[in-house]
């Protein structure tokens, strides 16, 4: 993040500085981004650069929260529904609103990057916290649902949370797949798309005609060892572990991490 001296400057100083830093990065991505083509499009030295950053996975990380803090004023519309009849209306509204967001090609390439190991492993920290922020707007969105009386209650909300937190990522890697082979994404007809796909599994009528916790005592025990209630990392936190490490998992074929550009 962003050195304290940083956030002295005026505020249209800053602006200027994270535009130059999110026109590179959205134009060449996180590896061949330019600090030095930065530099030159603020007008800074590379001392004022280094002054204000770190190094360049700083002034990244303050380019991705930059995009990621539009977010919230976007989802607390699902929040603030108290129509039942309302709130898929108002789900589709707020979900394709971040998709166009997401979609413009700048967005796109910085927003990509992160699921990148490679760069993710630079930024773990960061990384902790965008995870933990879509699993509290997540369980938000799936609570205001189930108040409404729209959304199953028979499953616990953290339960559906990672349910759908893995469906996400994995539409996600679907995606990005898809359009870096130039295939072509309409907003509309995939917010449409993705938002039927979470109807039809979150709907109560799908709920099951046992309690949870029946179901689960056929095959889930809980003897002596079990591991304590806590968070169970995703599998990109558990690479980010290993990485720290300086080890990768069994079946991990990835490159070699690229130097973050430190003074």
């Amino acid at each position: 993040m962003p050195t304290p001296r940083f956030s002295k400057l005026p505020p249209e100083r800053q602006r200027q500085i994270l535009d130059a830093a999110q026109e590179e990065f959205g134009r060449h991505g996180f590896e061949k981004a330019s600090l030095n083509h930065i530099i030159a499009a603020a007008d800074l030295s590379k001392g004022a650069l280094y002054y204000y950053f770190d190094n360049k996975a700083d002034l990244y990380v303050s380019v991705v929260t930059r995009i990621v803090d539009r977010f919230p004023s976007i989802i607390q519309k699902i929040y603030d529904v108290e129509d039942p009849e309302r709130f898929w209306e108002v789900a589709y509204e707020a979900f394709l609103e971040v998709t166009r967001l997401k979609l413009d090609p700048a967005t796109f390439t910085i927003l990509r990057d992160l699921l990148d190991p490679r760069v993710a492993s630079l930024v773990p920290g960061h990384l902790a916290e965008l995870m933990h922020f879509s699993l509290v707007t997540l369980s938000r969105v799936l609570e205001t649902g189930q108040r409404l009386g729209v959304i199953r209650g028979d499953l616990p909300v953290d339960f559906l949370v990672y349910m759908l937190q893995g469906l996400m990522m994995g539409i996600s890697s679907w995606l990005i797949e898809g359009l870096q082979e130039g295939r072509r994404l309409d907003p509309e007809g995939y917010t449409r798309f993705f938002l039927e796909l979470l109807r039809r599994f979150l709907d109560r009528d799908q709920a099951w005609s046992t309690p949870f916790t029946s179901f689960l005592s056929s095959f889930v025990g809980s003897g002596e060892g079990t591991k304590p209630a806590g968070r169970r990392p995703s599998e990109l936190s558990a690479w980010l572990t290993w990485s720290r490490a300086g080890q990768a998992p069994a079946g991990s074929h990835v490159g070699p991490v690229p130097e973050g550009d430190t003074r």
